[in-house]
């Protein structure tokens, strides 16, 4: 059964929610696990690619967008935005309006939920999917200060 937490975010402001992903993969990261960034697009992947690299001056996170067969040891972090094809990664950074059909794959997933409506419709729409599959669900109020 995979575990799913909802951070819900008091902003609306999209770089808000990419510094809470950053921080969260920073987390998983220290935490050795292995993650998939999942994004509705290649550009979306390249900026999540540019802020690994530049939100803590002093932190560093191996990260790769996409996923390559050439690798002798594995990057903790990819960004795709197509449906990974290893089996390996524990968490699945969820960034898509809709829950990937691959989800069960992973054995926790996080959404990040900004406080405008349209998201947070899209959120109650996933929270019910997610709970039909049988998912533990856990929500997160974070309040950024500005």
């Amino acid at each position: 059964m995979s575990n799913v937490n909802f951070y819900l975010l008091n902003t609306s402001n999209q770089e808000d929610v990419y510094r809470v992903l950053c921080r969260l993969v920073d987390k998983a990261y220290q935490q050795q696990h292995q993650a998939f960034i999942h994004t509705n697009s290649l550009e979306e992947a390249k900026r999540i690619d540019d802020l690994l690299w530049t939100f803590r001056d002093i932190s560093f996170i191996p990260h790769q967008i996409g996923e390559t067969t050439q690798n002798h040891f594995p990057v903790p972090i990819t960004i795709d935005f197509v449906e990974p094809k290893q089996d390996n990664y524990a968490i699945l950074f969820n960034l898509t309006h809709e829950v990937p059909h691959f989800f069960l794959k992973f054995l926790r997933i996080i959404e990040i939920v900004p406080e405008e409506k349209i998201y947070r419709t899209r959120a109650r729409r996933k929270y019910k999917d997610y709970k039909e599959k049988n998912c533990s669900l856990t929500t997160h109020t974070i309040s950024l200060s500005c």
